[in-house]
Order: structure tokens, then sequence, then C-alpha cells
């Protein structure tokens, strides 16, 4: 994965962008998952500004080719050695930095993106980009919570291609039962920043 360096850039970019808020005393931020959280994360704002978009996408990828390594499928020399998958503005822009970086690690890659829906126009479709049969399928995501978004997207591949997810990857962990949700199906989980990583390392310094 990243080192501390390449973290603590990460979690400045989320002050930079404004993407890291804290709730007002005596209230709290309704999330997508239905929870609440004294705490909001926008990882759209990070990776949709160009400092941001390069940390994400470089991590992503750098997480990638372990990955391959680990799992016994290391990339090969010519041709892509992974596809990634995403969903929503937040993913598009997530697989399109990621798609970006993987080369500068010596990885190729090629994605899709799940629209959510088949289009009313053109062709209908609802899945853009290409699912190779031979490669294996890793789904990218900004923020992990409950998981339900993955989960979502794993099981529409699953329905659409007969291809299973081996891995997910996500900026932010808010640690509240997503990993293990993914675990358990199978899906390896792998985040760039844990929630009390990205609170540790924006936390203003203590008055000397």
């Amino acid at each position: 994965m990243i080192d501390y360096n390449h973290k603590y850039l990460l979690a400045r970019e989320f002050l930079a962008t404004e993407a890291l808020r804290l709730a007002e005393p005596g209230k709290l931020f309704k999330l997508s998952s239905g929870r609440e959280s004294e705490y909001y994360v926008d990882c759209r704002k990070v990776v949709l500004s160009s400092v941001g978009a390069r940390l994400v996408g470089k991590g992503f990828a750098l997480a990638l080719r372990k990955l391959l390594w680990d799992v016994g499928q290391p990339p090969p020399i010519s041709g892509p050695g992974v596809c990634l998958g995403a969903t929503g503005v937040g993913g598009q822009a997530l697989l399109g930095a990621t798609l970006a970086c993987c080369d500068m690690v010596g990885l190729r890659a090629c994605g899709f993106v799940d629209r959510g829906e088949a289009k009313k126009h053109g062709l209908n479709k609802r899945f853009e980009g290409h699912v190779p049969d031979e490669l294996p399928v890793v789904l990218l995501d900004d923020t992990l919570t409950t998981g339900g978004t993955l989960l979502e997207l794993a099981e529409a591949v699953r329905e659409k291609f007969g291809r299973l997810a081996s891995a997910a990857l996500y900026v932010v962990d808010r640690q509240e039962g997503g990993w293990e949700a993914l675990n358990i199906q199978g899906i390896m989980p792998q985040a760039l920043l844990s929630a009390a990583e990205l609170l540790e390392l924006t936390r203003p310094p203590k008055p000397a």
C-alpha cells in the first residue's frame, strides 16, 4: 500500500479541498447509508482536484500492482493486467485517475462504468467500457461505510458478465462494518486511509 508520506499528503488534500467537514456541536451529518456521523467526507472534491487525482490515482495503482502479485497474477509485459469498475460521479473520477496512473507503476489496465440503469437512447447500454473474461475485476469507490454500494455493483457485474469481483479499493474506510461485509463475500477490501488516520492527520496541532 502507500507509505506514510503519501497518506499525509492525501489527508492534507482533504483540508485543501474542504472535503472533510466536522459537524457543529449538537448536530450530525446524514450519510447515504442512512446512518449519522459527527464528520462528513466528500472524496469527490479530492479526486476532482489535480493534486488529489494524482495522489488517489497513484495510490490505487500501487495497491493494484501489489494485489496482483499477492494473488499470483503479476502484471503482464503487454496488454491489460486488471479490469477496474466503478459507478456514479465519484466513481468515474476515481476510475479515470487510476487508469491514468497505472502506467506510472508499470501496470496496464482497462475499465468500465456502471450507469446504474440502461440509457434511454442510442444502444441502451447500462455499462460503458470493457470487461474482458480473462482479467481479474477490481471495484473502486470513494468512501466505505456499510459496503452497500460496492456489493450492489459486484452483483450487477455478476449478473451482466458472469464475473466475480476479486477486490475493492476505496479512498476512506469509515470503519463501520463495510470491510467485514465485503470480506465475507470474498471481495478483498483495501483502503488508502482509515477514518482514524484521516482525522488524526488533519487534526490541528496542539498549542505550544
